[in-house]
């Protein structure tokens, strides 16, 4: 059973419902230049790893922040201390909790959040090298009134 990855109009709606404002993404054709550090890692019922959603520092930010009704200028002060705080990752956690429907199995498998990365932890070593990451897209994802961030969605399965 493989993974199935969505298009940018499918994420646009999936972080559209779940935000609450509109989002737009936007495939990228070749990957960002600066590494995604933050990630969330996913697997179905029997503790297979299935797949990943990755981000950089203004995705998790600004999602974390609208998720949670948070004003965008908060969102933009951890963005510029490059850091996010704790009630920011937990909030970002969430978004990743969520972002487990953006995976499809063929087959219909639940696929739930396993664990979160955020630095200065390391990535897993299953997602640590970017380019072994074969199967995966690149989007950049703008939040009505938020901001821009860049997502990797990657399947690992």
């Amino acid at each position: 059973m493989n993974i199935q990855l969505p298009n940018a109009n499918e994420l646009s709606q999936a972080l559209t419902a779940l935000l609450r404002r509109e989002v737009e993404a936007t495939a990228l054709k070749t990957p960002p230049a600066k590494p995604l550090t933050i990630a969330g890692l996913y697997h179905d019922g029997n503790g297979q790893l299935l797949g990943a959603v990755m981000a950089d520092l203004p995705f998790a930010a600004r999602s974390g922040a609208c998720f949670s009704l948070i004003p965008a200028d908060v969102a933009q002060e951890s963005i510029e201390a490059g850091v996010l705080d704790e009630g920011m990752r937990e909030n970002f956690a969430e978004v990743l909790n969520v972002d487990s429907r953006l995976f499809t199995r063929t087959g219909g498998a639940r696929v739930a959040l396993k664990a979160t990365c955020f630095p200065p932890a390391a990535l897993p070593p299953e997602i640590a090298n970017p380019a072994a990451l074969t199967r995966s897209a690149h989007f950049e994802v703008n939040i009505d009134d938020y901001g821009s961030g860049i997502v990797r969605l990657c399947a690992l399965s």
